[in-house]
């Protein structure tokens, strides 16, 4: 399912809610408490990051509009994500992990509800036998060639400091 799509800007993604209007929001909702969320490239597991159960993508305009919020939290000292001047759409999908089978990705989703919370996405029901369910991932999806900086956000300098940096090469 398509999240945003971006062209030629400096995209972070945060894995935390943004507070506005008196509501912690999120660009998607896993659950309501802590929980990991991966990032994939052309279907392939990149990297995965805990978030307090809310992902926001924005551009870096939106991030420096938000970062008082986030310091104030604390939750400017987790990692995030860059995308270096990324051109591109970014997605959002669960794969359930199965049992000998095939897993299944399901990327009809309703971004206003938590998705762990939603009909039929759980391993205790909805799209198949709970025997058969090893879990699920919940991804943020991103094309191939996709370059990405893991991150953390320096307040002494105001910007964003490189851990490592990695792509997919064509």
């Amino acid at each position: 399912m398509l999240l945003k799509k971006f062209e030629k800007e400096d995209v972070f993604i945060i894995p935390c809610d943004v507070h506005e209007n008196d509501d912690w929001t999120g660009d998607f909702m896993i659950t309501d408490g802590e929980h990991d969320f991966v990032v994939t490239i052309d279907n392939a597991i990149k990297h995965r990051l805990t978030s307090n159960g809310f992902v926001n993508v924005m551009t870096r305009d939106e991030f420096n509009k938000h970062k008082d919020y986030f310091a104030e939290e604390g939750l400017i000292d987790n990692d995030f994500l860059m995308l270096p001047d990324f051109t591109g759409e970014i997605g959002v999908k669960v794969v359930f992990l199965m049992h000998g089978e095939k897993n299944l990705h399901i990327d009809e989703l309703d971004l206003d509800e938590y998705l762990m919370h939603q009909e039929g996405f759980s391993c205790e029901g909805g799209y198949f036998d709970k025997e058969n369910c090893k879990g699920a991932e919940y991804c943020l999806t991103l094309p191939y060639g996709t370059e990405i900086s893991l991150g953390r956000y320096n307040e002494e300098n105001d910007s964003w400091e490189a851990q490592k940096w990695f792509s997919i090469e064509a």
